[in-house]
């Protein structure tokens, strides 16, 4: 079975992962595919700048209009109706009332938008393909002739553990 390690589920992370699974979910046939999501923290897809737990105080340096995680090239995106940042907030009128795409939106608020995108990835995965989320600090990675071994400190545990065989990995720290 491939293995894919992203290293860092923040935005980068996440549209790597969006790119991968659009460009997996376009193949005829399909295959097993592990990939393996090491975050530091529970905070996928919106990752420490994005948190949603921070102070609504803290604005974006950019306007709402500029924010999308689902881009219009090919392949599509595998979920069913992407949603720029802007839909989205159409869609929570009643929590965000003065927001449009020329005003600026909180960290916190993206990271929301972030959050959920995440999770509709997961929920339009196809079924060959596995997602497994490790949350902690990736402490090493070895090349070990063509494939490569990630070791990471469980934020959970505490304890270090070493997953290897993987074929790619895509650093987004």
């Amino acid at each position: 079975i491939p293995k894919i390690a992203i290293v860092g589920l923040g935005p980068k992370g996440l549209y790597g992962l969006e790119r991968l699974l659009a460009n997996l979910g376009r193949l005829e046939a399909s295959f097993p595919v592990e990939i393996h999501l090491f975050n530091k923290s529970d905070f996928f897809g919106a990752g420490d700048i994005y948190r949603t737990d921070q102070p609504a105080y803290l604005l974006m340096n950019y306007a709402n209009g500029h924010i999308s995680l689902w881009p219009e090239e090919d392949p599509a995106p595998i979920v069913t109706r992407p949603k720029s940042f802007v839909q989205w907030l159409e869609m929570h009128q009643l929590e965000y009332p003065e927001s449009n795409a020329y005003t600026f939106s909180s960290r916190s608020t993206v990271g929301r938008y972030l959050s959920e995108g995440f999770e509709e990835l997961l929920q339009n995965c196809p079924e060959s393909i596995s997602i497994i989320k490790h949350v902690g600090t990736v402490c090493d990675i070895k090349k070990d002739g063509e494939q490569y071994q990630v070791k990471f400190r469980d934020l959970n545990s505490g304890q270090e553990e070493i997953i290897d065989n993987f074929q790619h990995i895509l650093i987004a720290s």
